[in-house]
């Protein structure tokens, strides 16, 4: 949740800036939901390719925990819960 909630102002941009036919503020959330994103990755991308070499020496990875986690039906099940999720944050945003 670290990572999705400050992306969630653009996203909220968007659908916004869509349902007010303000394509201004639509590409505004687009652009900066691009820009956020490429960042998040960047940073995370970075993290593991200067950490992973060092802890791999002292950890044993992958671990079990990691591997099972890695299935088709945890991705599976993972979709269900970001969809849920998804529902939830807009009835909040709307109902407030």
């Amino acid at each position: 949740s670290m990572l999705i909630s400050p992306l969630m102002g653009p996203i909220l941009a968007m659908i916004f800036g869509i349902a007010t036919r303000d394509w201004k503020l639509a590409c505004h959330g687009l652009l900066n939901e691009f820009w956020s994103t490429l960042h998040t990755l960047i940073g995370g991308f970075c993290m593991g390719l200067f950490l992973s070499p060092i802890s791999a020496k002292s950890y044993n990875w992958p671990t079990d925990e990691m591997a099972g986690r890695g299935t088709q039906e945890n991705f599976t099940a993972g979709i269900f819960y970001a969809a849920a999720s998804g529902v939830i944050l807009g009835v909040n945003v709307s109902a407030s």
